[in-house]
């Protein structure tokens, strides 16, 4: 599976669903998952204190005292990549930093427990054997919400993988 190295907190902001778009300074064709590896560097930690109300007054989150670095978090779809001005006439306002290409992202996923694992540059692969046995919080196949995150309107499980508010449109 495909994996991006994301500094934290910006890893962690992805896969809480506040980040819906990644910088970067190239574009991409690739569309589809895409594992969130959170890397080493602790050069962005020093925003924290500045994002951090931002944070809790949009989103009612705080940011946890204890960030996971040098692992794999969870995964995303990649379901776009655009140049500012196509991506506020296509998705309205979602940047939340500048740079020439802004991958829009969905449907993230938290796991369970991360993984271990060294980062690369770019898009990398990570082998199958990596993921084999990994625990993935609960997600609607349809909708992409999630134990934690359910429907705005309210949902409950019906399958394994399919939340009440999306089992009618099946």
């Amino acid at each position: 599976m495909k994996a991006l190295t994301v500094c934290q907190p910006w890893a962690w902001a992805i896969l809480a669903k506040i980040k819906q778009v990644e910088n970067r300074n190239w574009f991409t064709p690739y569309r589809g998952p895409l594992l969130i590896h959170a890397g080493k560097s602790l050069e962005y930690m020093k925003i924290i204190p500045d994002l951090a109300g931002d944070i809790q007054y949009k989103f009612g989150l705080t940011i946890p005292d204890k960030l996971e670095f040098g692992a794999i978090l969870g995964s995303v779809e990649l379901v776009d990549c655009l140049p500012l001005g196509r991506l506020a006439a296509k998705y309205g306002n979602l940047a939340f930093a500048e740079g020439p290409a802004y991958w829009v992202l969905k449907k993230a996923r938290l796991l369970l427990a991360p993984i271990v694992y060294r980062g690369g540059m770019g898009l990398f692969d990570i082998p199958d054997e990596v993921l084999a046995g990994a625990a993935w919080e609960r997600q609607c196949r349809v909708c992409g919400c999630t134990q934690d995150d359910g429907c705005p309107l309210g949902c409950c499980w019906t399958e394994e993988d399919l939340c009440s508010a999306c089992s009618d449109r099946e």
